[in-house]
């Protein structure tokens, strides 16, 4: 979900500096419903892939639908070398994204990754030839009703300081408390 969130700090950069630009987004089913809060993306296209498969059949699936909208770039934020198999497959001209898990073959525009040098978010924006600022702050687009549903099936309150804990991992038991 995070990545996720640091995403639209990408989104609204480029929806700022390219104002009629479309912006079609790849996720997993379970961030579709975060994915449609944010209105700078146009299109959702669900990967239903499990972390350890490669799932290539899946990804060339999407490719060949992808690769009719005739994109003319792609911002591949994930490292691994999966995530860049999708635009590589549809023929998108521009491939941009991090030097990683020997995916360069895959990627037009390559940059170098040093680890802990950046914030995850200027890791992202670097990508975009950006840095963060308070206007590319993430902010999501929120039913209010179903807030109000969930502030009291929740007891929340802004009154006073709410903690929340996610103590789940999406790559395994290594990362769960």
């Amino acid at each position: 979900i995070g990545d996720l969130i640091i995403s639209q700090t990408v989104l609204k950069y480029l929806k700022k500096k390219y104002t009629n630009c479309s912006i079609d987004i790849i996720v997993r089913p379970d961030l579709i419903e975060i994915a449609k809060m944010m209105p700078e993306v146009n299109k959702i296209y669900s990967l239903d892939v499990e972390h350890s498969s490669l799932g290539l059949a899946k990804r060339y699936r999407l490719a060949k639908i992808l690769k009719k909208n005739l994109y003319s770039s792609s911002i591949i934020l994930p490292n691994s070398f999966k995530s860049a198999i999708i635009p590589w497959l549809a023929n998108i001209p521009i491939r941009t994204g991090y030097k990683r898990e020997l995916r360069s073959i895959l990627l037009s525009q390559k940059y170098s990754l040093v680890k802990h040098e950046d914030t995850m978010v200027n890791r992202y924006l670097k990508l975009v030839n950006s840095s963060y600022s308070e206007s590319l702050r993430p902010s999501l687009n929120r039913d209010m009703s179903l807030l109000e549903l969930i502030r009291k099936k929740y007891i929340i309150s802004n009154s006073r300081k709410n903690i929340f804990l996610c103590p789940e991992a999406e790559y395994g038991t290594a990362k769960r408390w």
